[in-house]
């Protein structure tokens, strides 16, 4: 009784992991094309981590407009106020600009002194 051996050649090729992966990608770049969306996406920009002294009415500004936006059931976090309150400031003119740092009070910021 001989057993007959499986052809095992090509099998490699046929499950490898590239050729799956382009295939699956072929199948999204198929219904992007059916939809009419681009398949190339922008690079993301790096986020830089860095901190800032800000004050209690600031954080309180911060949650007030979080709240108006859980009002219309939109999640927001702070760094996203943030980022939308600069891109605001940067449409401003520049005397706009000055005019409004000026109306705000200066704070001192900073560690405290060691005694």
């Amino acid at each position: 009784m001989s057993k007959n051996k499986p052809n095992i050649e090509g099998i490699a090729e046929k499950i490898s992991k590239n050729k799956t992966e382009a295939l699956v990608y072929d199948r999204f770049d198929l219904a992007d094309n059916a939809l009419e969306l681009e398949s190339e996406k922008e690079p993301q920009e790096k986020v830089i981590r860095k901190s800032y002294a800000i004050t209690k009415s600031d954080l309180e500004n911060i949650d007030h407009i979080k709240d108006s936006f859980l009002d219309h059931k939109i999640v927001v976090p702070d760094s996203y106020i943030i980022r939308l309150s600069l891109k605001i400031a940067a449409s401003l003119t520049i005397d706009t600009l000055i005019h409004e740092m000026k109306e705000m009070p200066r704070r001192i910021v900073g560690r405290p002194k060691k005694r």
